[in-house]
């Protein structure tokens, strides 16, 4: 996606945004706040944007979609040479003696945000694969670097264990790999976040250098969401129609609605929805959000019955004392209500001219 189609995001949605935050809105560099909008169609459709990507800001979970699409392009492949009669049912099982579908693993990936989900299809996928699919779909800002939770980075991260898939003699092995890929983030404004940090466990003076963590862009992410979610107005991901309906679906759940998440409320990790049921009691939301380092991120497609569908993508970093990786951060008090509202404003706006 080019940028140079894009207007600014109209006045009745920043408006109200800027009364109700305006310490944020006052100050957005400062905040890191960034937003783009599409909408599909109706009086308001085109794609809307406030400082898209003006600096860095930390992707956390949202790339996590990136496993799933990239696990489902492989199981297509290996579905089409015969090697994997099971599809997304094929059981995977791992060294550890791990042993589930690549179907759970999607599910609990989306559904419920699980960082062992995510692990085991990055690692199914392989980090040198992952990001070359990824940069196969246009999405050239990506860099996958790490596994998200406890788990090593760096080069241990670029060693893939070896993963089975399916079971008895027809079983297909995939040796372990090893990437040749050290791909880092230049040039972009912002890679210094903080003025202190942690690391390690240890205390230290000085920014968090995060050009070597996970990156992708505002408007790649902005990209992806519609590639899955509404490939007519972004074409590129090519999936079988069974993986497309199975991504889509994980991204739509409500915690509650996947195995682990029972005691997690709906408004959980689904920030612009929370603020849409606001505009629409039937706002549905098909996305993927994250949260670390201070920021939160919130990449989705919001719809409603009658109402042009909208994709939003935005961030926002909550983190007044500037210590990085100390897990004092406002996303409770900020972050969370902050993109409810934009969740709310940009589909007030957007539903009330149809």
């Amino acid at each position: 996606m080019t940028l140079s189609n894009v207007s600014p995001i109209p006045g009745p949605v920043l408006a109200p945004l800027g009364e109700r935050w305006p310490a944020v809105m006052a100050s957005p560099e400062r905040h890191r706040v960034q937003v783009l909008l599409t909408v599909l169609s109706g009086p308001a459709r085109g794609r809307y944007a406030f400082r898209p990507d003006a600096e860095y800001f930390y992707p956390a979970s949202t790339i996590k979609v990136c496993a799933c699409a990239a696990a489902l392009m492989m199981i297509d492949r290996l579905g089409r040479a015969g090697l994997v009669p099971g599809g997304t049912s094929t059981r995977a099982a791992y060294p550890d003696g791990t042993r589930t579908t690549v179907h759970d693993l999607i599910l609990r990936s989306c559904a419920i945000s699980d960082n062992d989900a995510f692990n085991r299809l990055f690692d199914l996928a392989g980090h040198e694969a992952l990001n070359l699919a990824m940069w196969g779909l246009g999405l050239r800002s990506c860099v996958l670097n790490h596994h998200v939770g406890d788990r090593p980075a760096g080069a241990e991260a670029r060693r893939t264990p070896r993963v089975t898939l399916g079971e008895g003699p027809d079983a297909l092995e995939i040796h372990e790999r090893r990437s040749a890929l050290t791909p880092r983030t230049r040039g972009v404004p912002g890679l210094l976040v903080g003025r202190a940090r942690i690391e390690g466990g240890r205390a230290a003076d000085g920014p968090f250098d995060m050009s070597a963590k996970n990156r992708l862009s505002l408007g790649d992410l902005h990209r992806l969401v519609l590639m899955i979610a509404e490939p007519s107005a972004e074409p590129g991901l090519t999936l079988s129609p069974a993986s497309r309906r199975l991504l889509i679906d994980a991204m739509t759940r409500f915690p509650r609605q996947c195995p682990g998440g029972d005691t997690l409320p709906d408004g959980w990790a689904k920030f612009a929805w929370a603020g849409a049921v606001r505009a629409s009691e039937g706002a549905t939301a098909t996305g993927k959000s994250g949260r670390a380092y201070g920021f939160t991120t919130e990449n989705t497609i919001l719809r409603a019955p009658g109402k042009p569908t909208l994709a939003l993508t935005a961030t926002i970093d909550t983190n007044e004392n500037g210590v990085v990786g100390d897990d004092v951060y406002e996303y409770e008090t900020i972050a969370s209500p902050f993109l409810a509202d934009l969740g709310e404003l940009t589909t007030r706006w957007a539903w009330a001219t149809v």
